[in-house]
């Protein structure tokens, strides 16, 4: 038993100090932007990034992107953070026209299928995740977020 309990901690120990586990936790997918072009989360490695999941149909989704926007448009400047707005589970072109009605400027993202929400678990919207330099999910927001909770969240992970 002694044995089996060593190998075990060594194990480990060993997938620790490897780096198996950043590789692991490492949040990444591919999708389309509302003009089709397509758009790649480890594109930007070395940023700080917020994932704003949202629909047109959800009130509180609608009433945080001025704000999104506004922030976004203030640290667009800096260099190292972007912000993108996955659109869950709609029609693409729906998310089209809602973007441009409104004048957004960030990434907006289609995914009709919900397939990366589904990956993460959200389950309610608008869901943001803050994910760090190096590419970890350090954060998850439920509901409304805030511009100071945003702007807290993206200065921990370093941006």
């Amino acid at each position: 038993m002694l044995i089996g309990i060593v190998a075990l901690l060594g194990a480990l120990l060993l997938m620790l100090f490897s780096g198996a586990n950043a590789r692991m936790d490492r949040f990444d997918f591919t999708l389309q932007d509302v003009n089709g072009q397509p758009f790649t989360l480890s594109d930007y490695s070395g940023k700080t990034v917020a994932v704003n999941f949202w629909a047109t149909w959800c009130p509180p989704c609608r009433e945080e992107m001025p704000d999104l926007d506004a922030y976004y448009r203030a640290h667009l400047p800096d260099g190292d953070f972007i912000l993108v707005a996955i659109n869950d589970g709609e029609d693409p072109l729906m998310a089209r026209a809602f973007m441009e009605q409104n004048g957004f400027s960030f990434p907006a993202l289609v995914d009709p299928t919900s397939s990366i929400a589904i990956s993460q678990g959200i389950n309610g919207l608008p869901t943001t995740l803050i994910i760090d330099p190096a590419g970890q999910i350090i954060y998850r927001h439920s509901g409304m977020i805030t511009p100071d909770i945003l702007d807290a969240q993206v200065k921990l992970a370093g941006g």
